[in-house]
């Protein structure tokens, strides 16, 4: 990872071109980062230490947990898994009534928003069937993810709306399905280029850099 962004690109421009958008580093990334706290294939857990549940819709500031023995805690932003793919979110339902939220924004600039799909994954325990639901920041369910054939479940961020940036996503058991309390799901992220959309800069720039058209 790059100190100020992943991608190590300085223009919002060039970066429509490439098959990632540009990600900057919050501030507490860029701390876990000189600290030597970042790496990949990291694990994120509920920071339990300043929240009790994760059961409420549309908490405000949920930060998450990365637990190194050789250099202590960080705290992150669920946002990192979308810049960090290797990354994965660890949680579990207790038992058949709980509900887990998960908020989240998309980290990179609204203009970009039309150019890259962002996906959300959802591997679960084996022999368990859990709904993945994704809700706007209005509290519009915008999304519901569906097997991907793979032995996980997916849904698509959407990219058309982007005058908001602000999701949440809800985790709960199937219809009439069994949940695993001693089992993890696990939450990731894939961003892709939008292959079916071309990015004109001329027309960016004559629409004021709106991102709109």
């Amino acid at each position: 990872m790059g100190i100020s962004n992943v991608n190590d690109q300085t223009s919002a421009y060039g970066a429509a071109f490439r098959n990632k958008p540009i990600f900057f580093m919050t501030g507490k990334e860029t701390e876990a980062f000189f600290n030597g706290k970042m790496r990949r294939n990291m694990e994120l857990r509920e920071d339990t230490c300043t929240l009790s549940s994760n059961h409420t819709y549309r908490r405000q500031h949920t930060v998450y947990e990365v637990s190194d023995r050789d250099k202590g805690s960080a705290f992150l932003d669920l946002n990192f898994l979308i810049k960090d793919e290797t990354s994965s979110l660890k949680g579990n339902l207790s038992d058949d009534k709980d509900v887990d939220f998960y908020n989240f924004s998309i980290p990179f600039m609204s203009m970009q928003r039309n150019y890259f799909s962002v996906e959300a994954y959802l591997d679960m325990p084996e022999g368990c069937d859990y709904d993945l639901t994704l809700y706007d920041e209005y509290g519009n369910q915008v999304g519901k993810a569906e097997w991907d054939g793979e032995g996980r479940k997916k849904l698509n961020i959407p990219n058309w709306d982007i005058d908001t940036n602000k999701y949440c996503l809800k985790v709960e058991k199937g219809n009439g399905e069994e949940v695993s309390p001693d089992d993890y799901y696990k939450i990731s992220f894939h961003v892709s280029e939008n292959k079916g959309i071309k990015f004109d800069i001329d027309s960016h720039v004559a629409a004021g850099g709106s991102g709109r058209r």
